[in-house]
């Protein structure tokens, strides 16, 4: 996954943390589930090679699930999950 903290140029991770953004955002309601399992499995991963790197794709994947999360219903249950975490 390309991320936006694994790009090392500041203006490129940029492009890239918007043009994902977008994506999220206009692809979101209709995607839900399968993007919020994609981003979630970056989370999940445990056993990597370089853990240092892959920090990196689970920041970019945080970064998309706050993205992702604008589109869950009020009534969700993991919006009042994350109340309670907040």
């Amino acid at each position: 996954m390309l991320t936006c903290a694994s790009v090392p140029s500041p203006f490129s991770a940029k492009s890239v943390c918007d043009a994902g953004a977008a994506l999220v955002n206009a692809h979101g309601k209709s995607q839900f589930q399968p993007m919020l399992q994609l981003f979630e499995g970056y989370l999940d991963k445990k056993d990597v090679a370089d853990e240092a790197r892959y920090d990196k794709v689970r920041e970019g994947a945080i970064v998309f699930l706050g993205t992702l999360a604008r589109h869950l219903d009020p009534s969700d249950y993991k919006v009042n999950c994350g109340r309670q975490v907040i």
